[in-house]
């Protein structure tokens, strides 16, 4: 019984550091998109199309965060 116990615990840290390595990353994929922004509106007169990608896949990310959030809470996700 006591293994059990130690081995729940085990995975409760396992699955808190999980949690904060990915709001680290989703952190870290916020800050990517605003230096590809950056760099699309420093390399405006050379890559106008850059800087459109840049804020369609920031997009794209800040939806992606939204839907994950939405399946947690339905609890629908894998």
């Amino acid at each position: 019984m006591v293994d059990d116990n130690l081995i729940l615990e085990h995975l409760k840290a396992i699955r808190a550091d999980m949690s904060a390595s990915a709001e680290d990353m989703k952190s870290v994929k916020m800050r990517l998109a605003e230096i590809e922004r950056g760099i699309g509106m420093l390399l405006s007169n050379q890559a106008e199309g850059y800087s459109a990608q840049a804020r369609q896949q920031s997009e794209i990310e800040r939806l992606s965060e939204r839907i994950t959030r939405i399946e947690k809470r339905l609890e629908i996700a894998d």
